[in-house]
C-alpha cells in the first residue's frame, strides 16, 4: 500500500499532506462528511512485521482512545486495520506556521523564553496528570516511555498536546532490534531516533536509568526523568548528555544510556545564565539517577512549576479553564487545523463560533484574520489583527501580521511602524526583521532592507527566504559575489 496526495481511501478520508517520520507515516487528511481535518497514523511494513506487534498496536492505541478529549493530549478517535495493517485515527494537530507542530521546531529555532517554557511545562503535567488519572480508572499502569519534544505537540495556539501514548509498547515483544537513526522532518528539523536492544527500548538522550536497564519496575517516575531531560533541553538548547557528532546511531545509543547511568548533567544555569536558580534545582532533581529523589508524580511536578511562574511573572497559572473556554479553544484550533488543509472558508466559520462563545479571545481574532489574508481580503484581515490588539496590545505576532496585510495593501510606512512596535515587544522577532525589510526594499531603501535580513539571521541563522531576500537586494546594489553567497545559503 502506498497512498499519495490526492488519494481518498475508505471512500472519504482526502489525503492533503504525507509526513513520513522514523518509524511511521502520517498521513493528513480532510473527512467531507465531517467537514473535519484528521490524522492517521501507521508504522512501516518493516516494524509491523510479527503478529503479536500488531496485536500489541492494537492494545495500546485503544488504550490511547480510552484517554478520551483533553486539552492537552492529541485526541485518539478510534483503530481500524486497512489492508491488513492497523492505523490510528488522530485529531489533526496544526503547529505554528514557523516553529511547526512539535516541540523540537520550538527548541531548534530559539522560540522558548522562560515563561513560554513554563507554560508548555504545566501543559505538559496536565495532559500526564490526566493520562495518569485515566488509567487509574481502567486499573492499567501508565507509562508514556517515549517523552521526547517530537512527541510534544504544539498548536498555532500555543495549546501543548502529548501524543503518541503507549506505542512503543508495541516493539518490546519485537525478535528484532530495532535503530532509527536521527531524522529531519519536512521543516529540516532534527528528530531523535527511537532504539531496540533486547528489552530495551526508547529515545536515548531521554531515556532514563531504570529505562537504560531493562527494569520492569519502571513507574511514571521514568516518564519525569524523560521529561526532565526535554525541560533541560527548552533551557539550554542542547540535551543533558552528549555524545560526539557523526557518531554512528547504535554507539550513539550506548554511550547515552551509560551517561544516564553513571553521569551527572551540567548544571542548567551554567549554559544559560538566564535560569533561575528555582528552576535550575528542579530540573536536577527530575534527572537523579534514584527515581525516589525525583518528584513522584507530575502534580508535584507541576505545583513545583506553577510556583516558578509566579515567582517569575507575578501572574497566578490558572491550571482549570471553565468549559466555555475549552469549548473556544477546540474550536479555534480545529479552525487551524482545516486552515492548513486550504479550507479557510470553512476555517473561518470556526473561529467565527469561537469568538461568539468568547468574543476576548484574542488568538481565535488573530487566526481569523490570517485565514481572511489567505483569501486575498486583507482590510478584514487587518481589523481582526487590530481587534486582537485591542484585547491584548502587546501581542507581536498580530502587529507583525498586520503590518503584513497593510503592506499588501502598499501602505509600507505604516506597515514598518507596526514592525517596529512588535520588535519594542520582543528585539528578536525573526519574522518582524524579515517583514520590516521587505517593505524597505519597496521603498527603495535596500541597504537598510539588508541590515533587517541579517537582523533576521542573526537570530536564525536557517532562515532560508530571507537569505534568499538578501541576495535579491544585493543584486539591486549591484554586489553579485556576496548576492551569490547568499541564495548559496538559502
Amino acid at each position: 500500500m502506498a497512498w499519495k496526495i490526492g488519494d481518498i481511501f475508505e471512500g472519504r478520508y482526502e489525503i492533503h499532506f504525507i509526513k513520513p517520520g522514523g518509524m511511521g507515516m502520517v498521513y493528513l487528511c480532510y473527512d467531507p462528511d465531517e467537514k473535519t481535518p484528521v490524522a492517521v497514523k501507521t508504522f512501516k511494513d518493516e516494524y509491523l512485521t510479527e503478529k503479536n506487534a500488531i496485536d500489541r498496536f492494537l492494545w495500546e492505541a485503544e488504550a490511547w482512545v480510552r484517554l478520551e478529549k483533553h486539552k492537552n493530549i492529541v485526541r485518539a478517535y478510534f483503530v481500524k486495520e486497512i489492508e491488513g495493517r492497523p492505523h490510528i485515527f488522530l485529531e489533526y494537530v496544526a503547529g505554528d506556521d514557523y516553529y511547526g507542530a512539535d516541540l523540537s521546531g520550538w527548541i531548534a529555532n530559539h522560540g522558548l523564553d522562560l515563561k513560554t517554557i513554563l507554560d508548555f511545562s504545566i501543559q505538559f503535567c496536565n495532559g500526564m496528570i490526566h493520562a495518569e488519572d485515566k488509567f487509574k480508572e481502567m486499573n492499567q499502569p501508565f507509562l508514556h516511555r517515549d517523552i521526547k519534544p517530537s512527541n510534544i505537540m504544539v498548536t498555532k495556539n500555543r495549546i501543548v498536546k502529548v501524543t503518541d501514548f503507549g506505542l512503543v509498547k508495541s516493539f518490546l515483544g519485537s525478535k528484532e532490534d530495532l535503530n532509527i537513526a536521527s531524522y529531519k522532518d519536512d521543516p529540516g528539523i532534527p528528530k531523535s531516533g527511537f532504539s531496540k536492544r533486547g528489552k530495551v527500548c526508547g529515545t536515548p538522550p531521554y531515556m532514563s536509568p531504570e529505562q537504560c536497564r531493562e527494569n520492569s519496575e519502571m513507574d511514571t517516575r521514568s516518564d519525569l526523568y524523560s521529561f526532565g531531560c526535554v525541560l533541560f533541553e527548552m533551557v539550554c538548547g542542547r540535551f543533558p548528555f552528549e555524545v560526539p557528532r557523526h557518531t554512528p546511531a547504535d554507539v550513539a545509543g550506548y554511550l547515552f544510556m551509560n551517561q544516564h547511568q553513571q553521569m551527572l548533567p551540567p548544571e542548567p544555569k551554567s549554559l544559560n545564565g538566564d535560569c533561575p536558580d528555582s528552576l535550575n534545582a528542579l530540573i536536577l532533581k527530575c534527572l537523579e539517577k534514584k527515581p525516589e529523589k525525583r518528584p513522584q508524580h507530575f502534580k508535584e511536578l507541576r505545583e513545583a512549576l506553577a510556583q516558578i511562574y509566579f515567582q517569575q511573572t507575578q501572574e497566578k497559572y490558572q491550571l482549570e479553564e471553565t468549559q466555555e473556554d475549552m469549548q473556544a479553544n477546540e474550536l479555534s484550533n480545529k479552525g487551524a487545523s482545516l486552515d492548513n488543509l486550504g479550507k479557510s472558508e470553512e476555517a473561518i466559520k470556526c473561529y467565527e463560533q469561537a469568538l461568539e462563545i468568547n468574543p476576548r479571545y484574542e488568538k481565535a481574532w488573530y487566526n481569523k484574520g490570517v485565514a481572511l489574508a489567505k483569501l486575498g481580503r486583507f482590510k478584514e484581515a487587518i481589523n481582526c489583527f487590530e481587534q486582537a490588539l485591542e484585547i491584548n496590545p502587546r501581542y507581536a505576532g498580530a502587529l507583525v501580521n498586520k503590518g503584513v496585510n497593510m503592506g499588501k495593501l502598499g501602505r509600507f510606512k505604516e506597515a514598518i511602524k507596526c514592525y517596529e512596535q512588535a520588535l519594542e515587544i520582543n528585539p528578536r522577532n525573526a519574522d518582524a526583521w524579515y517583514n520590516k525589510g521587505i517593505d524597505l526594499g519597496q521603498l527603495g531603501r535596500f541597504e537598510e532592507e539588508i541590515k533587517c535580513y541579517e537582523q533576521a539571521l542573526a537570530i536564525n541563522p536557517r532562515y532560508a527566504q530571507a537569505w534568499y531576500n538578501k541576495g535579491v537586494a544585493l543584486i539591486k546594489l549591484g554586489r553579485f559575489e556576496e548576492a551569490i553567497k547568499c541564495c548559496e545559503q538559502a
